[in-house]
């Protein structure tokens, strides 16, 4: 027995431009010996709700109960802030200001509570280095700014909420954002500790002349601080701070007092020409945890480059009025090809409207002609069931309309006119490549051989890798690629027939993508010529070796249009010696030659409606294929999907399907043939209800 665990999970979230944003993440599945109690799932992103299933798979492979149960990964910072650009701006008054130009942030980690900006004066002698920001000494704007301040400080100069992010702040121009939605956390000082001093020695290092008064000490407290030196995140002047202490609690934990955080000030005032400043960014993410005590997290940025509040020189102004004068050339020319882009659209979009011939096809074309192609086309309006931007240089797909279950008879007697007009036109319509859809790795030399046919090749995007042997260049290679299904309920993975050569890899494969269902569609021999090898075993109890995978064969059950073999794949540990074994169900439809449409059409929705039985998402995609792979091959998952779509929307985009999933593999749906066995199934299911075969309708 062993156990299965799926995990998956949900996040919701505001994106970086204020939209809320759905993100499902998995789910990732994993097969644990019985021996084991725990596992565990490496790098789960934070801020997501998320769902485990558990199963028992007993020896027969098929899952028991499942068991679930839910968690929250909590929330925490965003991943990098870095440091943040800033830079001085002349007010109306003559006065320089700082302006920050704050990055954009998602909250996929956590909801941000709240911004803010920290401004440090830094005196004109200061030579040493500033303490990280997330310990800097918090003051207050008065403290920092007193005219017997000689060494700086640093301040709260502006907080604003999450929810009103904004892309640039204007600091020290005496004016604060509006504290509207900040939560608690936002307005209130980081817990900071105060040092403890012995009394004789904060006696001796006090400036204030009234020392002497704030620093007697109660009966039952023997230490005091020194209030010249500004030892932790004080919100009060300097003058108010011994009388506010005396209002909160301490906590003695040693060598320091725990001083609870309070309020801080927020102001943002007039900058001191004569100093440098610098400063940093605090985001603060509420979490919702609990579990220590903390609902807030935070984190910082680097320090601002440092600059002098004052005028420029006379260099640097020459050099800013010059970026001045740049910025408005710069400006003016972006506008200009913003309306020159604007007219061409228009022009194209009556171009499109008035032009005769929409579709050209095989046609040399020019660069001109590419371009107005684009625009032309680029933007028109895809409806849910044409998911991809499709184009090619030999092809100019339309986005077609569905077809109602009612039309479907009517539909197919149209298109089947002329010999078949209305099919040929539309498969000539059908693109045959994509500009970001490349075949690198199946035109790599080493993996040039593995390919039954040279034109039919996997698509680097969607294809699936093996785990590399020993560092051997293409063994990660198989010609097979992901094909999602309708609505993305079911995966696929379409692959050629294995070779000789390729038996090894194609176990490999359903092994490490834990493949359960193989769906066959050719025969080994078609037309005296080889389609496909033989990779498994017919004899009972029969066994053969395939790497370190070794095939028995179970049992073979026989219907009237195809085969069902039940294979046991084992594999030893070279470690521990341990077997794990694994059930195959291979489904092999015997009555559907290659370059035509099945022989039955109802026979060939009786046996999708059998497999659809038979899946789980526990047993993982579903493999299919033929000799290419994208012949039968597209048309099985083709009808797959097709068939979901009439059932839960009374029609069916046949075109857009197929031009959908040659975006996931090339050439998927082969042939004309091809294209017209999509039809067929259901023309004589809605003819002929009394055969029997409108059963496919109720498939889910």
């Amino acid at each position: 027995m062993s156990y299965q665990t799926i995990l998956s999970g949900v996040a919701n979230y505001r994106s970086e431009y204020g939209v809320m944003k759905n993100e499902i993440w998995g789910p990732k599945i994993k097969n644990i010996l019985r021996h084991a109690f725990s596992t565990e799932y490496d790098n789960v992103p934070p801020n997501t709700n998320y769902t485990v299933n558990v199963t028992a798979h007993t020896r027969t492979k098929r899952p028991g109960v499942v068991a679930s149960a839910t968690c929250t990964m909590p929330a925490t910072t965003p991943d990098n802030l870095g440091r943040i650009s800033w830079g001085k701006l002349r007010t109306d008054q003559d006065d320089w200001i700082f302006k920050l130009f704050l990055p954009r942030l998602s909250e996929r980690n956590g909801p941000i509570c709240c911004y803010k900006v920290y401004l440090t004066r830094i005196h004109i002698h200061h030579n040493g280095s500033l303490p990280t920001p997330e310990n800097a000494l918090i003051t207050s704007y008065a403290d920092v700014h007193s005219m017997n301040n000689t060494h700086g400080g640093t301040y709260l100069a502006e907080v604003f909420a999450g929810m009103n992010s904004q892309t640039e702040v204007f600091l020290g121009d005496g004016k604060n954002s509006p504290a509207v939605g900040l939560c608690p956390q936002c307005l209130q000082m980081r817990h900071h500790q105060v040092p403890v001093v012995e009394p004789e020695r904060a006696a001796v290092t006090t400036e204030s002349p009234t020392a002497k008064d704030d620093l007697a000490p109660a009966d039952d407290d023997v230490v005091t601080t020194a209030p010249g030196a500004r030892t932790g995140n004080e919100a009060v002047p300097l003058e108010d701070e011994r009388k506010a202490s005396s209002n909160h609690e301490k906590r003695d934990t040693g060598k320091y007092y725990d001083v609870i955080p309070r309020l801080e000030t927020v102001f943002d005032g007039a900058l001191d020409p004569t100093s440098n400043y610098t400063g940093f960014l605090e985001v603060v993410v509420k979490t919702d945890s609990g579990d220590d005590g903390r609902d807030y997290v935070s984190t910082f940025s680097e320090y601002f480059q440092e600059m002098n509040a004052g005028a420029p020189s006379e260099d640097d102004a020459d050099g800013n009025d010059i970026t001045y004068i740049l910025n408005i050339v710069i400006q003016v020319l972006l506008a200009l090809i913003a309306i020159v882009v604007i007219v061409l659209m228009v022009l194209c979009f009556l171009h499109k409207h008035v032009s005769n011939n929409i579709a050209q096809e095989g046609e040399a074309i020019s660069l001109g002609d590419s371009l107005r192609r684009a625009l032309c086309n680029g933007g028109r309006g895809v409806n849910a069931h044409h998911r991809h931007l499709l184009g090619s240089s030999s092809a100019k797909p339309p986005v077609l309309p569905p077809i109602s279950k009612d039309d479907l008879p009517k539909a197919y007697n149209d298109k089947h006119k002329d010999s078949d007009y209305g099919f040929q036109h539309e498969f000539e319509l059908l693109p045959d490549k994509f500009a970001d859809r490349t075949t690198k790795n199946s035109d790599m030399k080493e993996n040039m051989p593995k390919n039954r046919y040279p034109d039919i090749k996997a698509y680097d995007q969607t294809r699936v890798k093996l785990t590399p042997l020993n560092g051997l260049a293409g063994s990660d290679y198989i010609n097979a690629n992901f094909v999602i299904g309708y609505k993305e309920r079911k995966k696929f993975i379409c692959a050629q027939g294995p070779m000789d050569a390729t038996i090894n890899d194609f176990w490999r494969m359903i092994w490490e993508q834990h493949l359960e269902i193989i769906v066959m569609l050719t025969n080994l021999e078609e037309y005296n010529k080889t389609k496909c090898a033989k990779y498994w075993p017919e004899g009972t109890n029969d066994s053969i070796q395939y790497g370190e995978l070794l095939i028995t064969f179970q049992s073979l059950t026989y219907y009237a249009d195809y085969i069902v073999r039940t294979l046991k794949v084992t594999k030893r540990s070279a470690s521990s010696g341990e077997e794990t074994c694994r059930e195959i169900s291979q489904y092999h439809y015997l009555a559907w030659k290659d370059f035509m449409a099945p022989e039955h059409p109802q026979g060939i929705t009786k046996f999708i409606n059998r497999i659809n039985a038979e899946y789980s998402l526990q047993r993982g995609p579903i493999l299919v294929h033929c000799s290419a792979g994208v012949g039968r091959t597209g048309t099985f998952v083709a009808l797959d999907t097709l068939m979901q779509q009439l059932q839960e929307e009374g029609q069916v985009f046949i075109f857009n399907t197929i031009c959908d999933m040659r975006y996931q593999r090339n050439f998927l749906v082969q042939s004309l043939v091809s294209e017209i066995s999509l039809l067929i199934p259901f023309t004589f299911a809605l003819m002929a209800p009394s055969r029997g075969i409108t059963q496919y309708c109720s498939v889910g």
